[in-house]
């Protein structure tokens, strides 16, 4: 007896995001032992198109749905395809559909649909929101820890410039989408500027044009100098020679982390890293729009620091040395190889279905699956609250901070915020109509 599950996916997803490093990476290791998959490009002008892939299927949204009944179908992975309302509908009368819920606003009540929820911070959320959650399950976004790891072995550091006077290489890699609050970057190294504080690199890739104008208008020359701009990595080799040309990586969001993948994958290459936090949760209330689930992978002091403000960061930089920084790196491995490790991630979300089809009658054979929790139970959710909480509070102690301090801090990162959101609906405008893509290196 096999599993027969369809993914649905736009057709070359070329963003760096969705398609490359989840629903490719769970295609490719869900045990073949266990699944007849497929892989299935929708697209809506078949007749000109060739699939990328060996494995991909490229189709319309009609001819998808007649593969699915075709090949009798039994679970399909909506893996963002473009699908109109009424294809759509059809798939949740008719098959079992499973759906990342990459942000809070994303989680859907759909009978037949299944929630699988990226993080436990996010589930508990969810939960808190909505009192009780339908057909939700926890299954990590995946990584190739072991891939990652060798490739560490491996790579070169390239972009690493020779330090004479310089103490620390810190990097930031934005995958996804680049602008992701860059005013606390920006912020840091202006700060660093004012106290004449020259003793780090800073390497930066796929930091969008208006930031890269901003630091160099704001920043002296022996303060710009200190920075290594790239484009945006796709290859895993440049993404593998970005991590071993720097010593700590520097992970911050406009509204926090849902995803973390870079986090974990900063540790597979032995980094630690910074992060601030974005308290979602307080005395009660939850805000949808932000995200902490960088701080259930980052523990302060053991592999990583959380650090809001500019004069925290460069307090924690000024007292890292390269046996502490070495500390930091020797905690990684439980939470990367432990929660992102893809071969775990496969066999919970096999387990998932499986479990889902037993439910539904779909199997009447028995299967037998690691032992993989999939779902929190209460008690251990009422558990991770409290750790949570625990952390948040430590993160306010770590950041203390005045009270004008801070009231300031806020004012000039909301009107950062408003012309970032310039910058994007304009940059969005010219690549639509007019083709022009202003961030090109």
């Amino acid at each position: 007896m096999k599993i027969k599950i369809a993914f649905l996916a736009p057709y070359n997803n070329t963003w760096i995001g969705g398609g490359d490093r989840k629903y490719l990476i769970y295609f490719a290791w869900l045990d073949p032992e266990h699944f007849e998959k497929y892989f299935i490009c929708v697209h809506n002008n078949t007749t000109t198109i060739s699939p990328q892939k060996a494995d991909e299927i490229v189709v319309s949204q009609l001819e998808a749905l007649e593969f699915l009944e075709d090949k009798g179908i039994e679970f399909v992975y909506l893996a963002w395809a473009p699908l109109s309302a009424e294809v759509e509908n059809v798939l949740l009368q008719k098959y079992i559909c499973l759906y990342n819920v990459n942000f809070t606003t994303r989680y859907r009540k759909e009978q037949n649909l299944m929630n699988l929820i990226i993080s436990k911070t996010d589930y508990w959320k969810l939960a808190f929101i909505h009192k009780e959650l339908q057909n939700s399950f926890v299954v990590y976004n995946p990584i190739a820890v072991d891939n990652r790891i060798q490739l560490s072995h491996e790579a070169q550091p390239l972009h690493r410039k020779p330090l004479s006077d310089k103490k620390i290489v810190i990097g930031r890699l934005a995958r996804a989408e680049p602008s992701k609050r860059h005013f606390h970057i920006i912020a840091t190294l202006c700060y660093l500027q004012k106290h004449k504080n020259y003793q780090y690199w800073f390497i930066f890739a796929g930091m969008p044009y208006l930031y890269r104008k901003v630091l160099k208008l704001l920043l002296r020359k022996k303060m710009y100098e200190s920075i290594v701009f790239l484009p945006e990595l796709r290859d895993l080799k440049d993404i593998a020679s970005f991590y071993a040309s720097i010593d700590i990586f520097w992970q911050t969001s406009r509204i926090g982390e849902s995803f973390w993948n870079v986090i974990a994958e900063a540790f597979c290459f032995k980094k630690p890293v910074i992060t601030d936090f974005k308290d979602f949760y307080n005395d009660g209330h939850i805000r949808p729009a932000l995200y902490d689930a960088q701080i259930e992978l980052v523990d302060h002091g053991k592999n990583g620091w959380y650090c809001v403000y500019p004069e925290v960061l460069t307090w924690f930089l000024d007292q890292a040395t390269p046996t502490t920084i070495q500390a930091l790196w020797d905690n990684w491995y439980a939470k990367a190889k432990g929660i992102y490790n893809v071969i775990d991630t496969c066999r919970t979300l096999a387990k998932v279905i499986y479990n889902i089809g037993k439910q539904r009658g779909i199997y009447t054979t028995d299967q037998t699956f690691e032992n993989i929790q999939e779902m929190p139970w209460e008690k251990e959710l009422e558990t991770y609250k409290e750790v949570y909480l625990e952390r948040i509070k430590q993160c306010h102690e770590v950041n203390a901070v005045s009270t004008t301090r801070k009231i300031l801090y806020t004012i000039q990162e909301r009107i950062r915020r408003g012309i970032e959101y310039g910058y994007l609906a304009g940059r969005k405008i010219l690549l639509q109509y007019c083709k022009t893509n202003i961030e090109k290196f």
